[in-house]
């Protein structure tokens, strides 16, 4: 029996009905027509013509009527464990969700986020996933030049976290935590002693942090009132620019979640821009095939408790 199925054409397998499998592993299991309709759901006539189509696409009569009721043929004996266990296990492939245990996982996750998304996240992210999953292990990877949408698409990334427009099809995302913009300067700066007004604002040189090829959101806002400040440097890491403020008179606009811890590790002051800003988004992005994956979403779970702003 198994140099024949061994020696089948994969292509043979074409004309076998995956439901008339179903309906033979029942009746080999009641011996019974009428059982089978009825366990399965069908009519009887339903179920003596499925027979009828396995009989003619294996050649063999697979269960005859006899005084006792139907009975098996050798053929449909030979069939009936491997037949089941091939059911079973496809059943299990198809329709269960395949399991992740933190506790005992080893699986490797690969996030993208900017050093400002990093900043906020990975502290309690990285306490939480070690309590709760100690093999599992967490690589992070700068976002830089672009949006990593390719990325998400051939699978190097797992996630990718931050501000961005127009996401591709193919993808799914998540709003993480909404911010605003806020401006640092020193805290003996010579020339800002209280809330700055536009002007003085405009007056300032600015420091900008700008890991991705797009505008910085102060630089959009301004625009909407037909405004422009002076940017005299640009870094491409968030962390430095505080860094730079300390030892300038530079003002550098950020979000105020970052800012907020910032001030009181550094000698600066956390000030009100002078224009409109509304609040913005950050979002989590993964790709669709992704979506279902029982560790993905744990992770994703996680990443979204870490960036919960507490009550």
């Amino acid at each position: 029996m198994t140099d024949t199925w061994e020696s089948m054409p994969e292509n043979q397998l074409i004309s076998v009905d995956l439901n008339l499998l179903v309906v033979l592993d029942e009746l080999l299991q009641t011996r019974s027509v009428t059982r089978t309709a009825a366990r399965l759901g069908l009519s009887q006539p339903a179920v003596s013509n499925a027979l009828a189509r396995l009989r003619r696409v294996l050649s063999d009569a697979l269960l005859v009527r006899t005084p006792s009721g139907m009975t098996p043929t050798p053929r449909a004996v030979e069939l009936e464990q491997p037949l089941r266990h091939a059911l079973r296990t496809l059943r299990r492939e198809l329709f269960q969700q395949s399991a992740f245990r933190p506790e005992s996982s080893s699986r490797r996750f690969t996030i993208a986020a900017t050093d400002y998304v990093q900043f906020l996240l990975m502290p309690r992210l990285v306490a939480d996933v070690r309590r709760r999953a100690p093999g599992v292990t967490l690589r992070v990877v700068p976002v830089s030049a672009a949006f990593p949408w390719r990325e998400l698409d051939s699978g190097e990334l797992d996630l990718a976290l931050g501000r961005a427009p127009q996401m591709p099809k193919g993808l799914r995302r998540r709003a993480l935590f909404t911010d605003r913009i806020v401006c640092m300067v020193r805290r003996d700066h010579p020339t800002v002693r209280g809330p700055l007004d536009l002007e003085q604002y405009l007056a300032l040189d600015h420091i900008d942090a700008l890991p991705i090829e797009a505008p910085g959101l102060a630089d959009v806002y301004l625009a909407r009132i037909g405004r422009e400040r002076r940017v005299s440097t640009t870094v491409p890491h968030f962390l430095v620019a505080p860094f730079v403020v300390q030892s300038s008179d530079c003002c550098f606009t950020l979000s105020s979640r970052m800012a907020a811890p910032l001030s009181r590790l550094l000698r600066a002051r956390v000030l009100e821009v002078p224009f409109p800003a509304p609040e913005f988004s950050v979002h989590a992005y993964w790709h669709e095939r992704l979506h279902e994956d029982a560790g993905h979403k744990w992770l994703r779970q996680c990443i979204h408790a870490a960036l919960r702003v507490p009550k």
